[in-house]
């Protein structure tokens, strides 16, 4: 496919260089699905199979680029948006290297890397144990931002600088920013160790936090979405840090993580102090 995915498989020697190899493949996938005109749906199916195959099996036993692929190959079928193989390759190798020529497909090359791809995808779907029912969060960032714009459950907080802001675009603009921590999502492996619904809830308190939109009436956005403290943190602070990682110290969302890290360390100050006082009430109870 190129010199980087014919050479030896890159071996991660930390967690940190796990991350970068995944979010580099994932990134690697949506690009293939953007030029193969998969959508949305197919594009991160295909990066849970990738996710959900690299959590049984060491990069050092396989060539990613090779096993995205396959996966992008078999998400493609299994979201019933098929794409012919020869094309499939022809396309991710032109991603990897946009000089070089179209390979030909009676050559060696071609023929070897054809039938590596196809095992690859049996042994992808082995691995995955064929079950290929994938929820996403997309459908929770949008059936609750749009239930919460309708009925006006958010706004914009009062240190918001709305000056040529649109208010009646504030559910459109907590929908596209929650949208693109999904994807950002997408390059971690929180598939494997939380629900889609928890992952969308957890985008949109990012959405909300990054553009100074919040829920009404005082009702703090963990009330507001249903999820715990615990696994807002969890799937927070996962994100932010692949963020950090990727777009270095300069990004303006650093200055938005810092003060979500701060909102974070509030939030579970406030319920350290309802569990103490929970405590002093029932001297019996028990911390969990």
């Amino acid at each position: 496919m190129s010199s980087e995915c014919t050479s030896p498989a890159k071996v991660p020697t930390s967690e940190a260089e796990d991350r970068t190899l995944r979010r580099k493949t994932c990134r690697f996938i949506q690009e293939a699905g953007r030029v193969l005109k998969l959508g949305r749906v197919a594009t991160a199916t295909a990066m849970v199979f990738f996710h959900r195959f690299f959590s049984h099996h060491k990069f050092s036993e396989h060539d990613r680029f090779e096993v995205a692929v396959a996966c992008v190959l078999l998400a493609a079928k299994t979201e019933e948006t098929p794409r012919k193989l020869p094309h499939v390759i022809q396309e991710c190798n032109r991603l990897k290297n946009p000089t070089n020529a179209i390979m030909d497909t009676k050559s060696d090359e071609y023929i070897q890397q054809k039938e590596r791809i196809l095992l690859l995808e049996r042994v992808v779907l082995h691995t995955i144990n064929f079950d290929l029912s994938i929820e996403h969060p997309d459908t929770y960032v949008f059936d609750t931002v749009l239930k919460m714009g309708k009925s006006r459950q958010v706004e914009y907080e009062p240190s918001a600088d709305t000056s040529g802001k649109d208010r009646s675009k504030l559910q459109q603009v907590l929908m596209q920013n929650s949208i693109n921590f999904v994807n950002d999502s997408m390059c971690t492996h929180l598939c494997l160790k939380y629900s889609a619904k928890d992952i969308a809830m957890a985008c949109i308190y990012l959405g909300g936090k990054f553009t100074k939109i919040r829920p009404v009436n005082d009702v703090t956005w963990m009330d507001a979405l249903g999820i715990s403290l615990e696994t807002l943190v969890g799937i927070t602070e996962q994100i932010m840090e692949l963020i950090t990682e990727s777009k270095g110290s300069k990004s303006s969302l650093i200055t938005g993580y810092n003060d979500i890290k701060g909102d974070l360390k509030l939030l579970k100050a406030t319920k350290g102090k309802h569990e103490l006082s929970d405590e002093r009430r029932d001297p019996k109870r028990q911390r969990i």
